[in-house]
């Protein structure tokens, strides 16, 4: 989804939520990108984490037929902010200094930062 202008928020100094779609280089950052679906009344949520080309680790999140999309885009950034929660130690044992979150829905962005 293309975003019409970059939107972060600052969470701490290593972590930070970006709209604006650009993929981090730096070598020792975590790229973390969200989204939360919904098929034939069928709603999911997931995350997946890279570190580089290499993908470290991802998480899906069925919700049922009762969900609303943004509910699930809502749930896909919990379920990404609960894993770096767990992770922050062992991100700092191996040098990865930086955190950025893509989001593709600036209403669940906002809604979770107000």
């Amino acid at each position: 989804m293309p975003v019409d202008q970059t939107w972060e928020i600052l969470i701490d100094r290593h972590t930070k939520f970006d709209l604006s779609g650009e993929h981090s280089n730096e070598a020792l950052a975590v790229n973390i990108y969200t989204d939360g679906s919904q098929l034939e009344q069928h709603t999911g949520a997931g995350w997946m984490a890279s570190v580089g080309d290499w993908m470290v680790a991802w998480e899906s999140h069925y919700m049922g037929t009762n969900s609303m999309v943004f509910q699930a885009e809502v749930m896909a950034i919990k379920l990404a902010m609960d894993w770096v929660n767990q992770s922050k130690v062992h991100f700092r044992k191996k040098g990865l200094n930086r955190i950025y979150i893509y989001v593709d829905s600036k209403s669940a962005l906002q809604t979770l930062t107000h």
